[in-house]
């Protein structure tokens, strides 16, 4: 492009030097400064005629200049010749400008297709083999990201509640609630235009007061449909202007958008296999089975990365005194309601935490990509308000009920499954055998070699 909006000046520079060609032949360079004249004139720059007017009208003096000067006689038919081809091609060189620029629009559409199919490809290979809908989504927003330099790539998923909630994200620190804030704000306005929402030039501010903390300039958000139920969001941020405006509304960007859908529908279909294999009857927690082989997995991952995760071992206190009280039923029931509180409140899958049951009354929580010093709060929180929940049966009857933590933490904790396993519910014993309802991390207890054992 640089090179075709150089080319009127370059030719005016050939332009005013062809009277010399008189010299070596006479008349010679009248049909030459036609030609020069035409190709200058067909390549200018059309934002810019007036620019290529004078150019011409420069050009085409300093031409005449130079004929009087080196005594080439002039007539009026020369100079009738010359304006006409300047004020011809002024008026009417779309031929060649056309031809231009469809031959850019071309290549342009050629280069946009292979790279959105290029895209798609990476994005089916990165999703393919992966178990759970979040490591897709993780893939999915990074090569968004990566693709169009975007600032931040969110993917929003709706739940069992058909809200919008965080899946994936690119964007820096861990307010997934902010970004749920962002999401109920824009779903409606997209709903009701049946269009993806575009804020630009610092519209977002001005419209989504979520997006004032975080200095989003521009955005973007659009929602996914299966059919006529809504999938999921995304949401597209800038903390200042790249032409995002240009980029997503596109039919490329909008190809790639329309094949989330079925990338995302892929690996949930995947992920619901693993649920329906893998996963506890009564909690809806995965079972011991998919707990070993997740551990096995991430282990050697994170081995690799350099990167540590958490195991929180729980292990609910008196639960056989409360099946003894109130009848089996009843304590299927608290088991029910503890997998579900946890789920709730430890926005499980959201950053790769994963909730697994064990045999009898212990669940474990998977924490991706944290250490224990990041837990200790959430956790705290976690074991605080489980005991501060009232339980009520078909009966009629209500208990609160508390229980005890183990933590074990890769890969200071153990380097294997097991080991971790073993380390958390050396800790969980210790917290039982301390008073119950209380969390105790390994790492307080690798002094000692002693196995901790103590009534459930």
């Amino acid at each position: 492009m640089e090179s075709v909006r150089k080319a009127p000046y370059l030719l005016a520079f050939v332009f005013v030097v062809t009277p010399f060609a008189h010299l070596m032949l006479p008349y010679s360079h009248i049909p030459v400064s036609f030609i020069i004249l035409s190709l200058m004139l067909a390549t200018a720059d059309k934002q810019a005629l007036h620019v290529t007017l004078v150019i011409g009208l420069v050009s085409l003096a300093a031409q005449i200049f130079i004929l009087s000067r080196i005594d080439v006689p002039m007539n009026l038919i020369h100079l009738g010749a010359l304006l006409g081809t300047l004020a011809l091609f002024l008026l009417n060189d779309q031929t060649l400008q056309q031809s231009i620029k469809k031959y850019r629009q071309k290549n342009l559409e050629m280069d946009m297709t292979q790279a959105s199919s290029k895209l798609l490809r990476e994005m089916i290979k990165r999703t393919i083999d992966l178990e759970t809908s979040r490591e897709a989504a993780d893939q999915i927003v990074h090569l968004l990201s990566r693709h169009y330099a975007f600032d931040a790539c969110t993917l929003f998923l709706t739940n069992q509640d058909h809200q919008l909630t965080v899946k994936a994200t690119t964007a820096s620190g861990d307010d997934y609630e902010g970004l749920e804030a962002v999401a109920r704000a824009r779903f409606e306005e997209a709903r009701h235009t049946g269009r993806a929402s575009v804020y630009k030039e610092g519209e977002s501010i001005a419209k989504c007061l979520h997006s004032v903390k975080r200095g989003i300039s521009d955005s973007y958000f659009c929602l996914i449909w299966e059919r006529k139920d809504l999938a999921g969001a995304l949401l597209i941020e800038n903390k200042s202007d790249k032409h995002l405006n240009k980029t997503v509304n596109t039919g490329y960007f909008r190809l790639i958008v329309a094949n989330l859908r079925l990338i995302l529908k892929s690996a949930l279909n995947h992920e619901q296999v693993v649920r329906l294999t893998m996963t506890d009857a009564l909690t809806g927690a995965f079972d011991e089975t998919y707990l070993n082989h997740i551990l096995n997995q991430k282990t050697a991952e994170y081995h690799l990365a350099g990167k540590s995760f958490v195991i929180a071992m729980v292990g609910i206190d008196r639960l056989g005194q409360l099946n003894d009280a109130h009848g089996q039923a009843f304590g299927d029931l608290v088991l029910k309601e503890v997998a579900s509180f946890i789920r709730e409140h430890v926005h499980m899958d959201a950053k790769g935490e994963m909730l697994f049951r064990l045999a009898s009354d212990q669940f474990v929580i998977f924490f991706s990509e944290v250490d224990a010093d990041t837990i200790v709060i959430p956790l705290e929180n976690l074991k605080n308000q489980l005991a501060n929940r009232a339980i009520s049966g078909e009966r009629g009857e209500t208990v609160t009920v508390t229980a005890s933590f183990g933590v074990a933490e890769f890969p200071g904790d153990g380097s294997s499954a097991g080991e971790l396993m073993a380390n958390a519910e050396a800790a969980m014993r210790k917290s039982k055998a301390d008073g119950r309802n209380r969390i105790t991390y390994f790492e307080a207890l690798s002094s000692s070699s002693a196995i901790i054992r103590a009534p459930l």
